[in-house]
């Protein structure tokens, strides 16, 4: 056996189902599992491997992430390996599994880096394996599921709604995450050759998959009719798998927006990807490993890894490396377990993110969407990771809430989209849902410490809890009978379980040594509930980082127009800074909406430095609306600080026409006698095709003869012209004695409220003498009323 074996004692067991059979009497209550330092060739890597004591033939595994903890940090993850032994009776067991730092547990620095491995083709991530802990959790005999004879339907899907045992000679069959059976949710796959040896399910799609030992034919389920139930729809064929090199197929799983296929005594794992615009698959990749080549089912979750069912050994295998990267994660974080209808719940996908590796250094998450209840329409698309949903209550007739009618569950769906080309196969996306319960009161309190915080040493930190709040604050006023509110905030700033540190919403704490540390808050509520104590407190943890920082920032955002016209190009300066300790580069993008505007780096910016980028937005093509323009800047390595990553302002685009300037006139198109005063001309005569108001601005006053021409009976006044700027011009009522009449062209610029504009000019006549023929001759504007 490679690796090592820690701990004593008698297996742990923490719940049972109806039909357990105890059968497990070996010792090894926590054990500990690493692979050993060998260097590998292949594209991914064995990072730990796990026998039940007991157990022999292992078929299938399985893996699903409970909690995925403080977003950025490994080891405080609720996490579970499932598999299932051969044999009858059938047992099938759910492990729980977690990684500490290789340092020990009493490491002050306790980093945890899962991907690290001394032959990791990535340099940042070389080094010995963190270890991993297993402790069995439950066990139940899934005997009359699952086709004892053999290897058909022992295969297996695991998500956040529960396990999937299929798809034949039985069906699909659901069970709760310990086991506990719930019922047939899906039809019998056909029977090829010797059944179907794989299950795998696509949320995102809402397809089923599993493919037959010999030949390997992939089928398909899904609900097509758009009823809900899976029951009354027929396994479609889509495609035939060739072989990998094993006795058959064994083993598939949906991860990271690709179907993954393996072969019995392979140790090749396939990638396929299917193209919706064709309704085609095609084969995308292929990946080897070197250890447990006898693939007898195969999973996907903790630690961001596969999980491999060994038959041969009856070991349960982890696989990281280039197959476990270069896609999205989707987190939709924690169910709600009791909340009101009406007021508005805060969604958290801030856990998604990105497994990036050597062949995507720049890959990220760029699109969250939102779809609160579960319908397949998504309710918000954009950049930020969470979002608000509200439910609805139903009303008896005396405007009551009807309890029994609102009380629901709704299955929210986060969908994360990363920027992988198209030639790449992109973009990814990845799904994860959260349930929400709409109940009746009572309902607990929401603790929310803020942070992850990043602090320097001896440096103080605040701790800040105010974002913690009672739904029935939300929903009731004081004095209503279920009116209750948060009256104590505790602090466990020691990481010790106890919550007597300190006390209050927000605590101003220091660290005198480097390090990672968990602190955590408890919130307890006005109102004890009797029946249901654990309503009354609520309890939720984050890190603080003591150290060096890493910290980029936007400053500011700003649009050269906060309202643009359809077509018009948009400039906006976008400062960013560095308020860390480290020489950063990094990329700052922006968008409108979940749309691209543009990307522009920033190279080697020195702790304290500024810079100010300047996007284009051509608007030309973009529908009417309000549109949140936002910059946000990549997170670089090792930074924690990320709520000032990105900042946003609004942008009106207005689909608008302008001014028509076209049927101006002057107001007094001749002026007579001319008596050296000035006259007042308003522009008149301009419309707008929108009805929009329209403001005149006087912007130039020319005239034909000069300005003050001695001895010419112009008399000695000047200038002869003004109200440039303004909306009004005034022109002097004059001309020469020896001359044809004076013309003046006064030109302007019509402007409506959203900025469009038309300009023209208007001519306004002093004639030589009133003779019954006269008339006004431009001879030319040659001279500036407005000067002296």
């Amino acid at each position: 056996m490679i690796g090592e074996e820690l701990g004593g004692g008698k297996v742990m067991f923490r719940k049972k189902c109806g039909l357990l059979h105890v059968l497990l009497a070996a010792v090894c209550g926590l054990v500990v599992l690493v692979m050993g330092s060998t260097a590998f060739a292949d594209d991914y890597y064995v990072y730990s491997k796990f026998n039940a004591p007991g157990t022999g033939l292992v078929f299938s595994a399985g893996g699903y992430v409970e909690d995925y903890g403080v977003p950025g940090t490994w080891g405080d993850e609720i996490q579970y390996v499932y598999f299932i032994q051969a044999g009858t009776p059938r047992l099938a067991y759910k492990v729980k599994v977690w990684v500490t730092n290789h340092g020990g547990p009493d490491d002050p620095t306790p980093y945890i880096d899962i991907r690290q491995h001394p032959a990791h083709d990535d340099p940042a991530h070389v080094g010995p394996i963190e270890p991993r802990h297993f402790e069995i959790v439950s066990t139940c005999d899934v005997t009359d599921y699952s086709d004892s004879g053999g290897t058909a339907n022992t295969e297996f899907q695991v998500d956040a709604t529960g396990v999937y045992l299929g798809a034949y000679p039985y069906g699909i069959h659901k069970f709760d995450h310990d086991w506990n059976y719930i019922g047939q949710i899906g039809p019998v796959a056909p029977s090829v050759g010797y059944g179907t040896a794989s299950l795998a399910y696509d949320q995102g799609r809402g397809a089923w998959y599993a493919c037959t030992h010999i030949p390997r034919y992939v089928y398909e389920l899904r609900d097509t009719n758009g009823d809900g139930d899976l029951m009354d729809e027929t396994w479609q064929y889509i495609f035939e798998s060739p072989s990998y090199g094993g006795g058959h197929h064994d083993g598939m799983e949906f991860v990271g927006g690709y179907l993954w296929i393996s072969d019995m005594t392979s140790d090749v794992l396939a990638k396929w990807k299917y193209d919706s615009g064709t309704d085609t698959w095609s084969e995308v990749g292929t990946y080897t490993y070197s250890e447990a080549a006898v693939v007898e089912g195969m999973g996907y979750g903790p630690n961001a890894s596969f999980w491999i069912a060994g038959f041969g050994s009856g070991y349960t295998y982890e696989l990281g490396g280039a197959i476990s990267q270069c896609y999205p994660v989707a987190d939709a974080g924690e169910d709600v377990p009791s909340y009101p209808p009406t007021i508005s719940i805060e969604l958290d996908g801030s856990g998604s993110y990105f497994e990036s590796g050597p062949t995507c250094p720049d890959g990220k998450i760029v699109l969250y969407e939102w779809d609160c209840e579960g319908d397949g329409v998504y309710d918000y698309s954009g950049t930020d990771p969470v979002t608000t949903c509200t439910y609805p209550a139903v009303y008896n007739p005396d405007d009551s809430i009807d309890w029994d009618a609102t009380a629901q569950t709704y299955t929210a769906t986060l969908r994360v989209t990363d920027n992988t080309p198209a030639v790449d196969g992109g973009p990814q996306t990845s799904v994860d849902t959260c349930e929400v319960h709409i109940t009746a009161p009572p309902w607990k309190p929401v603790a929310d410490p803020n942070g992850p915080y990043n602090t320097r040493i001896n440096q103080e930190v605040c701790l800040d809890g105010s974002g913690s709040f009672h739904p029935a604050a939300e929903m009731y006023e004081p004095g209503h009978p279920w009116y209750d509110e948060i009256t104590l905030w505790e602090w466990d700033l020691d990481n010790d379980g106890e919550f007597d540190d300190a006390t209050g919403q927000e605590v101003c704490t220091q660290w005198s040594a480097e390090g990672t540390y968990f602190v955590g808050l408890r919130v307890t509520d006005l109102f004890p509930t009797t029946d249901h104590p654990e309503m009354d407190v609520d309890a939720k943890s984050t890190t603080v980082i003591v150290g060096e920082i890493h910290d980029v920032a936007v400053e500011s955002v700003t649009p050269s127009k906060s309202t643009v016209i359809v077509g018009e190009e948009v400039t906006i300066d976008v400062v960013v800074s560095n308020l860390g300790d480290f020489t950063e580069s990094f990329d700052v993008t922006l968008y409108y909406d979940s749309n691209t505007i543009g990307m522009m780096s920033v190279t080697d910016m020195d702790p304290g430095d500024t810079e100010t980028l300047q996007f284009s937005w051509d608007t030309t093509g973009v529908p009417e609306g309000t549109y949140t323009v936002k910059a946000c800047a990549d997170t670089v390595p090792g930074e924690i600080i990320v709520d000032n990553n990105c900042l946003e302002t609004t942008v009106e685009v207005v689909d608008n026409r302008a001014p028509d300037c076209s049927e101006a006139c002057a107001s007094i198109q001749e002026i007579w006698p001319p008596n050296h005063k000035y006259v007042d001309i308003e522009i008149m005569g301009v419309t707008d095709p929108d009805g929009d108001p329209v403001t005149i601005t006087i912007t130039g006053i020319t005239q034909d003869e000069p300005v003050d021409a001695i001895g010419n009976g112009d008399g000695k006044t000047s200038p002869d012209g003004a109200g440039v700027g303004t909306g009004t011009a005034c022109v002097r009522a004059e001309r020469e004695g020896t001359g044809n009449g004076r013309v003046y062209e006064i030109s302007f610029t019509a402007t409506d409220p959203v900025g469009a504009e038309c300009s023209e000019s208007v001519t306004v006549c002093v004639p030589h003498d009133q003779g019954p023929d006269h008339e006004c001759i431009d001879d030319g504007q040659d001279y500036d009323s407005t000067v002296e």
